[in-house]
């Protein structure tokens, strides 16, 4: 092999590793580690709708998921402000979506749309 092609190659090969290298690092920093829901919020696969009586935005979560026929276990911050602290639930409307083992699959803050309520729906369908 002649001098030039021996660059050639190595130098394509230098490149292919490094090409490789930053796309594993990008794939494993998208991987977030599995959230789980304390066993006491069970039984899973669940959805649980955090709000408050007195938050203007929940009114509108609250039909929004009630129009969708999702089945939700209700907290509200007078009287499960053990639970907001526990999950550090600073802001509502707030829907979690658990899966069988209680790892959180759907974490939505805010007024959920329609499409977010569909996927969370087949999430816990699968489940």
């Amino acid at each position: 092999m002649s001098e030039p092609v021996g660059r050639l190659v190595i130098l394509l090969a230098v490149a292919a590793v490094v090409g490789f290298s930053v796309w594993l690092v990008r794939r494993l920093d998208r991987r977030s580690p599995v959230r789980r829901l304390p066993a006491d919020l069970g039984p899973f696969p669940a959805a649980l709708y955090f709000g408050d009586a007195l938050c203007a935005s929940c009114i509108p979560a609250a039909a929004a998921i009630a129009a969708a026929e999702l089945e939700v276990r209700k907290f509200e911050w007078a009287s499960n402000g053990d639970v907001f602290d526990a999950l550090e639930i600073s802001e509502v409307p707030r829907l979690i979506v658990a899966g069988r083992t209680g790892q959180v699959l759907f974490d939505i803050g805010g007024v959920p749309t329609p499409r977010q309520i569909a996927r969370a729906k087949l999430q816990l369908s699968r489940e």
